[in-house]
């Protein structure tokens, strides 16, 4: 498939394209698609949370935090798709996987939690309640917050901002599709990038979950989140949910 799609003499994309994400909003997904899509495509790929850009020429940049401009790169001067997530998902999803993972950042010892890990901080907590109230208060209320100031920022205006439970759901693959078209990628190369996205996700049978994907399902806040936690949210951030294009 990847012989073919070089083959058309055309380049896989039309100009330098970008793809962000924020934590807990499918960063492991992307990372592993683009990558994957970048080797069979035989085309610069620069993970720009991984180090500087590539010696030779680059065609997808992709950072975890969407901080394109520290990396000297302007959103606003190509095609950009930044990943989001419902912010009542993600501090359910974030208390789940900090709980559980290896990851180092989790295991260092931190002045502002009376030197314990922000794992051990969490674990302390005296219930899930409070751990939900834990994550709003650190890493997921920075994600959320994170979310807000890009969808408010000038630079992202032509942004196409797709909701991480498009891709993780919609086995019709809609929503590859808009990120595809969005992002510029030649038609030559749409099948390859397809496959590449369907052999990464959940809905595929086949897929393997690793600790990064804690439920794979959209809504899980529904029937996990006190009502505190909820209140406390919209007094943090008020309609962050509907600011960033889900339902109340």
């Amino acid at each position: 498939m990847s012989d073919m799609a070089r083959a058309s003499g055309a380049p896989p994309f039309e100009e330098r394209c970008l793809v962000g994400t924020f934590h807990k909003t499918g960063t492991m997904l992307m990372l592993r698609i683009l990558g994957d899509f970048a080797r069979h495509a035989e085309t610069g790929f620069w993970n720009m949370g991984g180090g500087p850009a590539p010696a030779g020429d680059w065609h997808i940049g992709f950072d975890w935090w969407s901080d394109f401009r520290d990396h000297g790169v302007d959103p606003g001067q190509h095609p950009t798709a930044l990943l989001i997530r419902d912010p009542r998902d993600v501090i359910v999803s974030s208390m789940k996987f900090h709980r559980r993972s290896g990851e180092p950042w989790l295991h260092v010892s931190r002045e502002a939690l009376g030197g314990r890990t922000y794992q051990e901080a969490s674990r302390a907590c005296a219930s899930d309640e409070e751990r939900y109230h834990f994550e709003l208060d650190h890493q997921a209320g920075a994600t959320i917050r994170d979310m807000l100031a890009a969808r408010r920022d000038p630079s992202h205006r032509d942004t196409l901002f797709l909701p991480v439970e498009d891709l993780m759901s919609d086995a019709s693959m809609h929503g590859y599709r808009r990120l595809l078209d969005h992002l510029g990628m030649n038609p030559a190369y749409r099948p390859l990038a397809l496959a590449i996205a369907f052999r990464s996700s959940v809905f595929n049978p086949a897929f393997v979950r690793t600790r990064h994907v804690t439920s794979g399902k959209s809504g899980v806040w529904r029937s996990s989140l006190p009502a505190s936690v909820l209140e406390a949210l919209e007094d943090r951030f008020p309609n962050a949910a509907q600011e960033l294009g889900y339902p109340a």
